[in-house]
């Protein structure tokens, strides 16, 4: 951008939101911009946008975490325990990275 000519300022308003490939499946496959867009569009439209976002992101580190769900799932599904920790134990880290690729939309040959 500096290259074109073109001038860099800081404001004080939220211009972007980052958005992790590691959230978005096949992000690289299909290349979506659909939510940088919604958010774009809410930026604009919300003059406290950032506000309230830093209210929410305050709220939820004040939140305790949630004991009784992770106890509930336990006690509803405890044959999956074992095979959730041999995964664990037994997973090669390139596995792990081929398969985070996998769900990013990275093809094996790349």
């Amino acid at each position: 951008a500096r290259a074109a000519g073109l001038r860099f300022a800081i404001v004080p308003r939220l211009t972007a939101i980052k958005f992790p490939a590691a959230w978005r499946r096949d992000v690289y496959r299909d290349r979506p911009c659909h939510e940088q867009a919604a958010w774009l569009e809410r930026i604009r439209a919300e003059g406290d946008l950032e506000t309230k976002l830093l209210i929410d992101i305050a709220f939820d580190l004040w939140k305790p975490p949630s004991l009784g769900a992770r106890v509930v799932r336990l006690l509803l599904q405890p044959w999956r325990w074992p095979a959730v920790i041999w995964r664990r134990v037994t997973s090669s880290k390139g596995r792990t990275i081929r398969k985070r690729l996998r769900f990013k939309g990275v093809s094996d040959h790349a």
